[in-house]
């Protein structure tokens, strides 16, 4: 293990983090008028202090660090930066807010995971410069922190493709390992410029301009961090909800896919699997979810009903979690549809969670394959993707990682129910799998209008980490706890 890199890595991280905190120190400044941010200015400044002083610690012994970069560092930066992260993250929580450590931890790690679930009850009590922090780390959380990494480091060279294909999880299909550096750094051009626009589009729709760039960065990102307690559909805005859809929309998609399309190279987007599956999905569930609006006696007009039910579709697919209409009481069947999304998730390659709709059409492209295989046992031809044969051993990672899905939702749901054996079964599940999945928002419980600050502080902790496993793909965080893992091999 290269240490020297780990840590000159890790510092670079709470040099992320200075910089952000440091930006929320001026958010307090500017409204230093309010009493709420005059009580938070000194704890923004130990903040910052601290931040800086790890950033230091982490930087000065690795100074001339070895740019070697292999696989063990890179998922050893991976799985303890997020976690670092999250761990540091919270402590303008604890300072600012008075949280104890338990909640400040689920809070941030829901931030950088870009889930959006919340512990807080009232968000009209926290200080804009707190409501900041929190919308800040899930932009930052939406790219991920390694990608800036990849960015800012060109000198590691080949290591950076390690670091790109764990976070970004683009498809080896798809990898172009000789321009990794120039398409991570396209991609994050991509990210400012749909920050810009959605930023400009929702000043545009009335928000005042503290509101809009909060709205986007949890918008952009795929997070769902509320700024009101009653949320986006406060704004009674139309025009402003199918904005947006858009950029949930454009969030969930692949931003190699969309770079593509920019290019010129449309052509693509109809021959890629994974981007028709996410629209077919998305399409199906709407069309399915609009049509027991209309006959919801809630909803008197279809147009109202269409807008919601997309609105919903897109928000839960692409692990937003943004809500605009109780969903709870709404059919079952609605239920069981938006259930099903919150497991699919978005596209590989962009900010959203969940399974990821290239594996779960790569899965059901399998299953058919092996079905069909049973009674046509000389059957040679191979299970296809965006045209391509699916070789064996991609086949059998993404079985093995969907199995491996499965059994750690199990266990959450086992784990959970022990410490809150008084939520339903509904709500127990969806608890789970709008974190594992980082989506935030679930069923019952846990539904379209409520948080997690009843739950358990043991429930808490468990989801809490849930939220950075299923952010960083499972296994960057799982081989910390192998002991191979640390031992070194000659």
């Amino acid at each position: 293990m290269n240490y020297p890199i780990v840590f000159k890595l890790l510092a670079m991280i709470f040099g992320i983090l200075f910089i952000s905190m440091s930006m929320c120190f001026g958010v307090c400044l500017w409204y230093s008028d309010l009493i709420v941010e005059q009580e938070a200015l000194h704890s923004w400044i130990a903040c910052v202090a601290v931040a800086f002083l790890i950033c230091a610690i982490f930087y000065m012994p690795s100074r001339k660090a070895s740019p070697k970069l292999f696989r063990r560092e890179a998922m050893c930066i991976i799985g303890a930066g997020w976690i670092l992260s999250s761990v540091f993250g919270a402590l303008p929580f604890v300072l600012i807010s008075e949280s104890n450590f338990v909640d400040a931890f689920f809070e941030s790690a829901s931030g950088f995971t870009t889930t959006g679930a919340s512990v807080f009850a009232d968000l009209s009590s926290l200080p804009n410069s707190l409501i900041f922090w929190r919308c800040l780390t899930q932009w930052i959380g939406g790219l991920g922190v390694v990608v800036f990494f990849v960015v800012v480091l060109s000198f590691i060279g080949a290591g950076a493709r390690i670091l790109y294909s764990n976070e970004a999880t683009v498809d080896s299909l798809e990898h172009d390992s000789g321009r990794i550096k120039n398409s991570v750094i396209k991609i994050f051009y991509l990210y400012i410029g749909l920050s810009l626009i959605c930023l400009l589009s929702f000043f545009a729709c009335g928000m005042d301009f503290f509101n809009a760039l909060c709205h986007t960065c949890t918008t952009v990102s795929t997070g769902g961090f509320e700024l009101r307690n009653s949320g986006i559909a406060s704004y009674n805005s139309p025009v402003l909800e199918w904005i947006t859809i858009v950029f949930m929309f454009l969030g969930g998609t692949s931003f190699v896919l969309i770079l593509r399309a920019l290019s010129g190279n449309f052509s693509y987007l109809k021959r890629n699997t994974e981007f028709r599956f996410y629209c077919g999905i998305l399409f199906f569930a709407i069309l399915v979810v609009s049509l027991s609006l209309i006959d919801f006696q809630n909803f008197s007009s279809w147009h109202n009903s269409i807008r919601i039910a997309t609105f919903q579709c897109v928000s839960i697919m692409t692990t937003t979690g943004f809500v605009i209409d109780n969903y709870d009481v709404w059919l079952p069947l609605t239920s069981i549809i938006l259930f099903m999304l919150m497991v699919i998730g978005g596209c590989s390659g962009s900010t959203s969670g969940g399974l990821k709709v290239f594996r779960v059409a790569a899965a059901l492209k399998l299953v058919y394959h092996n079905i069909e295989k049973s009674f046509r046992t000389k059957l040679v031809r191979p299970a296809l993707l965006n045209g391509k044969a699916l070789n064996e051993n991609t086949a059998l990672s993404i079985l093995i990682f969907v199995s491996l899905y499965a059994l750690i939702f199990f266990a959450g749901v086992i784990l959970v129910s022990l410490f809150d054996s008084e939520m339903s079964f509904a709500g127990t599940m969806s608890a789970v799998i709008a974190s594992l999945s980082n989506i935030g928002v679930g069923l019952a419980e846990v539904g379209a209008y409520a948080d997690y600050s009843h739950l358990s502080d043991v429930s808490k902790l468990v989801l809490g980490f849930l939220m950075i496993i299923g952010r960083i793909e499972l296994y960057a965080v799982l081989v910390l706890f192998v002991p191979s893992f640390w031992r070194s091999f000659r």
